[in-house]
């Protein structure tokens, strides 16, 4: 009975951690969803008139790198996220 216990507890450890990691990347592509959002509007807007493309398209690049920042940042217990680190 004792062995049972145990056994069960390991596996409901087991999926609370599993529980944690999912949250952890659902937080993290929420945010990255956001992002795109952005930069969809940022293009959607550099098709008009007499706006400033460079200046858009620098704030394309900073969104772009955003979008790296959250993938490598969304880490849960010391494991890497979810671009390895060299991601340009």
């Amino acid at each position: 009975m004792r062995s049972d216990n145990k056994a069960l507890g390991a596996v409901s450890d087991a999926l609370g951690l599993g529980a944690a990691k999912v949250d952890t990347a659902y937080t993290a592509m929420a945010n990255a969803i956001d992002v795109v959002g952005e930069i969809k509007a940022k293009i959607v807007a550099a098709t008009e008139n007499g706006v400033d493309k460079k200046k858009v398209q620098e704030e394309i690049d900073q969104l772009q790198d955003q979008l790296v920042s959250i993938a490598q940042s969304a880490s849960f217990s010391g494991e890497t996220g979810l671009l390895p680190k060299t991601a340009p």
